[in-house]
């Protein structure tokens, strides 16, 4: 399972992703009214404009679309974004782009890329960073975006305030707050990076561990 601040995530042995929560950008899907919760369920002893927007902002359990041969193996949350890697080492992403969180190539950060037709940065449904390949594990901060090749590269995308995302070359005149698509993480030479790293695998008969 995963969270963001207003939306869980399951995700299934057989590689399928469900969601749940407040009706945004995180949640992943389309929604349309058979998926918001009963009114009665939700809000008691309120006004009518209050109870038609938290009505809005309820929407029960629904499977995310990947699409046509794509099966999820692991998920990472952030505040308001989603990772999500698949068997063949490619990286979905969804939510709010507001930072570079996405990693989407081309998506101008504070641009809508949804169905709402505002304009906060948002991207609605998952959408492959195609830079990516060959991606074994994924992580996420609150704005941030990690994932980690088979050949042991480290890669990262958001906000890099301070640095944090460790992308930052001043030497070369790189220096970043918003990295808006992933660029590899820049490690003191004391650091060794490793071909084998623990990857976390759904199977038919649940979870298993191997190294990749």
């Amino acid at each position: 399972m995963a969270f963001t601040c207003l939306n869980g995530f399951l995700l299934s042995t057989c590689g399928r992703v469900f969601s749940w929560g407040a009706n945004n950008a995180a949640l992943g899907r389309a929604v349309d009214h058979t998926d918001l919760e009963d009114e009665d369920n939700i809000v008691k002893h309120s006004s009518r404009k209050q109870e038609s927007r938290k009505l809005q902002q309820a929407i029960d359990v629904g499977e995310v679309d990947f699409g046509i041969n794509v099966t999820i193996v692991k998920l990472a949350a952030g505040k308001h974004h989603v990772l999500a890697l698949d068997t063949k080492g490619y990286v979905y992403t969804w939510g709010k782009n507001d930072k570079g969180q996405l990693g989407h190539q081309g998506h101008r950060v504070g641009g809508h890329h949804g169905p709402r037709g505002d304009d906060d940065g948002v991207c609605e449904i998952p959408q492959k960073i195609p830079t990516l390949t060959d991606i074994v594990q994924i992580y996420t901060g609150e704005y941030m975006s990690f994932a980690v090749d088979s050949l042991g590269e480290i890669w990262a995308w958001g906000l890099n305030k301070n640095n944090c995302l460790l992308t930052n070359q001043p030497e070369m005149g790189l220096v970043n707050t918003i990295v808006e698509q992933p660029m590899k993480v820049n490690l003191p030479d004391y650091f060794i990076k490793s071909k084998k790293t623990n990857v976390v695998q759904n199977t038919n008969l649940g979870f298993d561990m191997y190294q990749s």
